[in-house]
């Protein structure tokens, strides 16, 4: 990981930061273990400019690049549970807790 923080001014300053990182997600099954390779990168820049001693403009933007070998697993072969849920134009899905639920608007309702 590289940081670098900047003060170019007493009104302006600068953050820069990468992340280069290489790991493995192991797997476990009942008497040994499966090992995928992980990788990625992050970029990160901010600037925080004070245009007065009551209004600050503030910029970040970022990049992530990521990389990650899996098997697909279905529990039940040629199960489609993306169709079993009764979702239409989307690729079916694998095992719902790895690849999660649509997101539900009820109107009218907050909390």
């Amino acid at each position: 990981m590289i940081r670098s923080d900047q003060i170019l001014s007493s009104r302006l300053k600068l953050f820069e930061r990468y992340i280069n990182y290489t790991s493995a997600e192991t797997q476990p099954a009942v008497q040994s273990a499966t090992s995928f390779p992980q990788k990625g990168q992050n970029v990160s820049i901010g600037d925080t400019f004070l245009i007065s001693s009551s209004m600050v403009n503030e910029v970040r933007l970022g990049y992530n690049r990521t990389y990650g070998y899996t098997l697909p697993i279905n529990p039940i072969a040629g199960k489609n549970w993306v169709s079993d849920a009764g979702l239409t134009n989307i690729s079916g899905g694998v095992i719902p807790s790895e690849y999660g639920r649509p997101t539900i608007t009820i109107a009218g309702f907050t909390g």
